[in-house]
């Protein structure tokens, strides 16, 4: 497939971490995730989703230092408040599952995962691999958290990567704008929701 056009049998939206206790179904990007979905669904394109998902007692989380939580604020006490301390995403819990309104299918691929990078230490690469995808429709957030680690991690395997900018989310002041056009655009196409339904659309038409 070209630069301006998406082969749907070769390429899976990724959906990172749009679950119960980061959104509403409501929220813009919510609704930007929905109607990419629907339009992968149209074109018979794969869809995955990558979710947090811990033990209650936090045993598989990264118990390592750092300076400041997710919203850089720094601890008050980094000995004991890093952020494997933290560990809210327990398995079988509202909080982790996914919206509504973007509500997995059977035929879906669900992954559950430890780490930011949704390549890590899952099947999410297998099953991609196994489906004959070379190209991943990356969307949610954090966009310097999960959506960051997720891209290198495609990157480095190999993958075509875009990037769909309003269906990404970013809470810190100004990072959303830094990674989507000072770093994304090096190793990904950077699209809006419009933009990336014209290019599924165009595979389409050319498949």
């Amino acid at each position: 497939m070209t630069y301006a056009a998406i082969d749907p049998k070769k390429t899976a939206v990724l959906f990172f971490d749009m679950l119960n206790t980061y959104h509403s179904n409501d929220e813009p990007v919510v609704q930007n995730c929905a109607r990419l979905r629907s339009a992968a669904d149209e074109a018979g394109m794969a869809v995955a989703f990558a979710m947090a998902n811990h033990r209650p007692d936090g045993a598989d989380a990264a118990m390592l230092y750092s300076d400041s939580n997710y919203a850089m604020i720094p601890w008050k006490d980094p000995e004991h408040e890093h952020i494997g301390m933290k560990r809210t995403m327990v398995a079988g819990s509202w909080e982790i599952e996914i919206l509504d309104a973007l509500k997995p299918s059977p035929q879906d691929y669900v992954i559950k995962k430890h780490r930011w990078n949704a390549f890590h230490a899952t099947s999410l690469e297998l099953s991609l691999r196994t489906a004959g995808i070379d190209t991943i429709l990356l969307c949610g957030g954090s966009t310097h958290i999960g959506i960051a680690s997720t891209a290198f991690g495609a990157r480095d395997l190999d993958f075509n990567i875009v990037v769909v900018s309003d269906a990404c989310d970013d809470g810190l002041e100004g990072s959303q704008d830094y990674w989507m056009t000072r770093v994304f655009p090096m190793m990904a196409r950077v699209r809006t929701v419009d933009e990336t339904i014209d290019m599924i659309k165009a595979g389409v038409a050319a498949s």
